[in-house]
């Protein structure tokens, strides 16, 4: 059985890791309907240490990543670790994206795409 909650504003909600240095790894992202790749992510999420799957909108990750409450991150294809940074499109838009991408998060939008178990279980 996989264990598949939804991060929310609580920190109480949050996979441990994601509150230290290390950071949660990011390895998967819901895809909306936009042209726009800095819209095209809906949702980030991963894997904890446990085994446990999670996911939280981009509008949280942001959130989170500038009041420096979160630190998510990237393996690369070499398995190299590449921080996600909060970026700003020339319309104003936030959005993540690696700190390796030029303008467009090409690095996240590389990764697989999943459609989430949209509740806690």
């Amino acid at each position: 059985m996989v264990t598949t909650f939804v991060l929310s504003f609580f920190h109480r909600d949050l996979p441990q890791e994601a509150h230290m240095e290390n950071g949660l790894q990011v390895s998967c992202v819901v895809r909306g309907h936009s042209s726009a790749p800095h819209q095209q992510i809906e949702a980030v999420g991963g894997e904890t240490r446990d085994g446990v799957h999670w996911y939280i909108s981009h509008e949280l990750a942001i959130e989170g990543a500038e009041a420096r409450r979160w630190n998510f991150y990237l393996l690369d294809a070499a398995g190299r670790r590449i921080d996600l940074v909060v970026a700003t499109a020339p319309s104003g838009e936030k959005y993540l994206k690696a700190s390796t991408d030029h303008d467009e998060p090409d690095a996240l939008l590389h990764l697989r795409t999943v459609e989430p178990e949209l509740h806690a279980v």
